[in-house]
């Protein structure tokens, strides 16, 4: 696999990512949220200054990097947008949804290694999102 530079992600920066994830997720899905405002280009980039002071920027931006090297044609928001709420109905939250979208991608073998962390695809899409928003601010 590609490495973005020789750095790589401590067990600590990553939980802090996964934990900042979690926390969205809790949240409503502010994430996703997001997504679709900036997708659409209607979004209040106040909101984004406001979740972008709760990630870690310089490892949101490798897991995006390593997920691009693996899946380049998914460097698009409204595609990734298009790709994470496929599924997604008013049946339940969308912090519910996203929590049963990643327990399900575990659970179907949609995972993929990055620094020999695994992550569903429903993680490195969000990471990946998140950080084609921020270099867009």
């Amino acid at each position: 696999m590609k490495k973005i530079d020789e750095k790589k992600i401590s067990r600590k920066e990553f939980f802090k990512l996964a934990a900042t994830l979690a926390s969205m997720g809790a949240l409503g899905g502010i994430g996703i949220v997001l997504l679709r405002e900036f997708s659409d280009n209607s979004a209040d980039f106040s909101k984004l200054s406001e979740v972008r002071k709760h990630f870690n920027q310089p490892a949101l931006e490798y897991v995006a990097e390593e997920y691009f090297y693996i899946k380049p044609r998914e460097r698009s928001v409204k595609f990734l947008d298009k790709l994470l709420l496929q599924e997604y109905n008013d049946s339940m939250s969308l912090a519910e949804f996203l929590h049963t979208q990643i327990k399900d991608d575990f659970n179907k073998g949609r995972i993929f290694y990055i620094d020999h962390w695994m992550l569903s695809v429903t993680e490195c899409r969000l990471y990946a999102a998140l950080s084609i928003l921020f270099k867009q601010q």
